[in-house]
């Protein structure tokens, strides 16, 4: 099993020693670095720990997990100490670590994480290490879901007899969030539940032996409210498959620290799923069923249980939650030798009906009103606005209220760590396979209003806090409202949705230019002397409103040609940027990233306020 991420620690006491040492494509050396993030170490022990840890029989954790998965941990080698396992799925599976991630953690350039998965194909096919699964605890936006170069090369590691797993991705509650590899045609991407058992362990830890179940009431696993959705931007049904994502006990190796860590993340559900196809591998190798990446595949996904995770849509949870056994009775049934084409059909896979993410709510001035909605804790509703082009009807404002009427009953209603119930909001813009909210995470307690401009998002009412407000350009394409319990309350919640547009026929600019534009292209234009204030969009064809979507950035430097704004140079789309103060500029135009490849987008420049 080759595990793209971090790398293990050289002190990570749960794995077993991998086969030599694979490569390291980090910029600085120390692929035992004692200072390397915890995460590369994590995500192996859930897939392939082996050990166990002492710890007081009459401690709080102990007893937790005693209590709530109602089995006797064995006595340790000391006196009053028990033993906590720490058995991954696959204890002995080989790893064969690659390392892409720096020790900070932090993001690198899709070029690294290619190269990472190369490697891992150049170690099966040259060198022939039995690598039989990729885990990818990572994952990015993309502009073209199932066609860009990450996705591409997972579809082209499948048809060399490996079997990518990759993260879903952090990024909901909205729908079409899932990122890239997950998004791939082949691999499977996993979405991350929180499971009553592990959740009320955690919970313990804050509020006594037996009293998890305060923060956690149902008996049923929920999917996760950061969990990304599908379906993709093509309309293909992920994620794949669900697993155990939240308060996972496992490995924390980082610095000074050895021992055990809670984690939280569908990077921590994806090596759960990679140890199942490991197994599956392994057993198939064994036996001579000659199964393919797809058998394997196939196996899980056939087997996969949704009754653990009821309630939930397919775009949430994929097939079902992992059922390992299920799968290896699937696999010794059906292992065919099949080999993979451009897309994978699953015998008896129907066509996803995707619910409200294709039927947006017809709005692009006036009001819509849903009275006496109720949700159980960790379940949402989702509401779609249809933004339009902003050359045919210019939304100038978003405003979404909630009336909470109910709260119902939480007995943790007055602990400062928990609060009571709440209704959250979320405000997800047009963006697809990431997180770009406006609003993230606001949790109502009565009355409250987000209103989103172009300049400006504002919060106000009775809201006991939020994550994160950002502000930024209304773009066309799907707008979503999601509104949810959070996953900690108790009862159910009833609440009234109000979501108002204001929109006008789009003004003429003072200033407009067109064109066209090719990958890595660039446009240059002539010093141009604007007034402070004025605001100049660079919008184009393949917006977020269509699949797939290109990225085109406008720099601004002043007279002398110095850098001056890169506020155009983001994701948005239209890019919209508005000066502070009158200046001679220089604008230039650059192809970031044009979809489909090949062609050339068309480019609309307009100045406001010249």
């Amino acid at each position: 099993m080759d595990v793209s991420c971090d790398g293990a620690a050289s002190s990570d006491p749960f794995c077993a020693p991998g086969a030599g040492r694979p490569p390291d494509f980090t910029p600085l050396p120390g692929f035992d670095a004692p200072t390397n993030h915890f995460h590369g170490s994590f995500v192996a022990a859930v897939a392939a720990g082996s050990g166990a840890v002492e710890r007081s029989a009459t401690g709080l954790l102990v007893r937790s997990i005693e209590s709530w998965t109602g089995a006797t941990l064995p006595d340790g080698p000391d006196p009053g100490m028990k033993l906590i396992p720490l058995i991954g799925i696959a204890p002995e599976a080989n790893l064969y670590i690659i390392k892409v991630f720096d020790h900070t953690g932090l993001g690198v350039p899709t070029s690294i994480i290619l190269a990472g998965i190369n490697a891992a194909i150049s170690a099966r096919v040259d060198d022939g290490v039995d690598i039989d699964t990729i885990n990818m605890s990572l994952g990015g936006a993309t502009l073209f879901d199932g066609r860009d170069l990450e996705d591409m090369t997972v579809d082209f590691a499948t048809s060399q007899g490996i079997l990518p797993v990759s993260a879903a991705g952090n990024d909901g509650p909205a729908s079409n969030t899932v990122s890239s590899p997950g998004s791939a045609q082949t691999g499977i991407a996993v979405a991350a539940a929180a499971d009553p058992v592990q959740v009320r362990i955690r919970r313990d830890q804050q509020l006594g032996v037996g009293n998890g179940n305060q923060a956690f009431v149902s008996n049923d696993a929920q999917v996760i409210f950061f969990s990304s959705r599908g379906p993709t931007s093509d309309g293909r049904a992920k994620p794949d498959l669900i697993a155990a994502g939240t308060f996972l006990l496992s490995a924390f190796a980082q610095g000074s620290s050895v021992g055990l860590a809670f984690g939280s993340g569908t990077s921590f559900s994806t090596p759960a799923v990679s140890g199942a196809a490991a197994l599956l591998s392994s057993f198939a190798g064994a036996n001579g069923l000659g199964a393919t990446p797809f058998d394997v595949k196939q196996a899980l996904l056939q087997s996969a249980d949704p009754t653990k995770v009821p309630g939930y849509p397919r775009t949430a949870t994929g097939k079902g939650f992992l059922n390992v056994e299920g799968a290896l009775s699937n696999l010794q049934t059906q292992a065919s030798g099949h080999r993979l084409g451009d897309k994978e059909q699953l015998p008896g896979d129907e066509e996803d009906e995707f619910g409200e993410f294709f039927s947006p709510i017809e709005l692009d001035h006036g009001k819509f009103a849903a009275k006496g909605l109720a949700l159980s804790p960790g379940r949402l509703k989702q509401f779609v606005l249809e933004i339009p082009e902003r050359s045919d009807r210019l939304v100038q404002q978003i405003s979404v209220s909630v009336h909470v009427r109910s709260l119902g009953d939480n007995p943790l209603k007055d602990n400062p760590t928990f609060g009571g119930n709440a209704v959250s909001v979320d405000l997800q813009s047009a963006k697809r396979t990431t997180n770009d909210e406006f609003v993230l995470k606001a949790r109502v307690v009565g009355d409250a209003t987000f209103t989103i401009t172009d300049d400006a998002t504002t919060v106000t009412g009775d809201v006991l806090d939020v994550l994160d407000v950002v502000s930024h350009v209304i773009e066309p394409g799907f707008f979503k409202v999601v509104v949810d319990t959070d996953w900690r309350s108790f009862d159910t919640v009833t609440f009234d949705l109000t979501i108002r547009v204001k929109s006008i026929s789009p003004p003429t600019p003072d200033v407009f230019k067109k064109g066209k534009i090719a990958q890595d292209g660039i446009v240059q234009f002539a010093p141009i002397t604007l007034h402070a204030g004025a605001v100049l969009e660079l919008s184009w064809g393949h917006d977020w409103s269509v699949y797939p979507t290109s990225d085109v950035d406008m720099y601004i430097f002043d007279s002398a040609g110095n850098l001056i704004s890169v506020a155009g140079a983001t994701l948005n789309s239209p890019e919209r940027v508005r000066l502070d103060s009158g200046a001679t500029i220089v604008i230039i135009l650059f192809g970031f990233e044009i979809n489909p490849p090949g062609q050339s987008e068309r480019w609309q420049l307009r100045i406001f306020g010249a």
